[in-house]
């Protein structure tokens, strides 16, 4: 396989290559030589090390911008960032074994920028992938540190969160949040089966703030902790409050034994509570204030809540179902 030199557009974009560019697929491994893409600074590179289709092959990115990749495939999730770094792949036609070290400063989700991405992945060890993620940046420091065991599916983790912004979340929301404030810290133990881990720790909210988008209602003032204990989250005082300060109080826990169907045995307490803050143009099904009382149980799962308590409408309201 050779492309050629003369004709080669990346998201419509004039690309060089060298003219020997070739890839070759043969029956022990492929060989790769002189496979290098550049476009003004960018570059991405692959170079088998030796002359031989069993040898190594180097993945090397020069500046490269995600957006040259992941703006051809539009989704919810368009990121973008420089990446430098490389990866080495060998036994390619065996047990294909490799090394990653990739740095992606300005990593971004749409046109919210998120901080530094520093990634260090491997399995040098046969069916057992080791990872150091961190993200930096932008006063947010966040470590992943482990391995995850193929052959009997087994995690083994410890996400150390010393400080992430809710601003740097907010791109992962699809648009749900805006105006987010605050931070999060905490530390959390990752453990098991990957289809149903156990995750043990907590995370600590720090003047958390956010603007609920269809709800156009900000929820504030949240400093305190959510504590992951062996397929539980449990929540004791959970507290946020309206802009006037009415505040809305979660106690309980949620039985995690199945992440895909979670089980409820919540209380939920709200006083005076502006629920909704929205305009016609906010919600094609629900617009204006809705103040609440409300003392509600919440249990059953996921998939079928039973839903159980009072709750009072407050005169204050003036709320609109299409």
């Amino acid at each position: 396989i050779s492309l050629n030199p003369e004709k080669l557009l990346l998201n419509y974009e004039d690309w060089k290559i060298d003219n020997g560019n070739i890839i070759k697929i043969e029956k022990n491994g492929i060989l790769v030589s002189d496979f290098k893409i550049e476009n003004n600074q960018q570059s991405f590179s692959l170079q088998s090390e030796s002359n031989s289709a069993t040898s190594p092959i180097v993945a090397k990115f020069e500046n490269f911008k995600l957006e040259s990749l992941t703006s051809i495939a539009k989704s919810n999730y368009e990121v973008g960032g420089n990446i430098n770094g490389e990866a080495t792949i060998k036994n390619i036609n065996t047990t294909p074994l490799f090394v990653a070290d990739l740095n992606i400063e300005g990593f971004k989700i749409k046109n919210d920028t998120i901080g530094n991405l520093n990634l260090k992945v491997d399995n040098k060890t046969t069916n057992l992938y080791s990872a150091n993620v961190t993200l930096s940046g932008l006063d947010n420091q966040l470590n992943v540190d482990g391995s995850y065991n193929i052959s009997n599916e087994s995690l083994d983790f410890l996400v150390d969160i010393q400080k992430l912004q809710m601003k740097s979340l907010q791109p992962f929301t699809l648009e749900n949040l805006k105006e987010s404030e605050g931070y999060m810290n905490g530390k959390l133990d990752i453990t098991g089966k990957a289809s149903n881990p156990n995750v043990n720790g907590n995370i600590k909210f720090n003047s958390v703030g956010f603007v609920v988008v269809p709800l156009n209602s900000k929820f504030k003032l949240i400093n305190d902790n959510i504590v992951f204990s062996t397929n539980k989250i449990l929540f004791s005082d959970f507290k946020l409050q309206d802009e006037n300060d009415n505040p809305l109080i979660i106690n309980g826990s949620i039985d995690s034994k199945d992440y895909t169907n979670l089980g409820f045995n919540l209380n939920v307490v709200a006083k005076n509570f502006r629920a909704v803050n929205s305009k016609a143009k906010d919600n094609d099904l629900f617009y204006g204030e809705l103040y609440l009382d409300n003392n509600l149980g919440i249990k059953g799962t996921l998939d079928s809540p039973i839903i159980d308590g009072t709750v009072k409408i407050n005169a204050d309201t003036k709320f609109s179902i299409v």
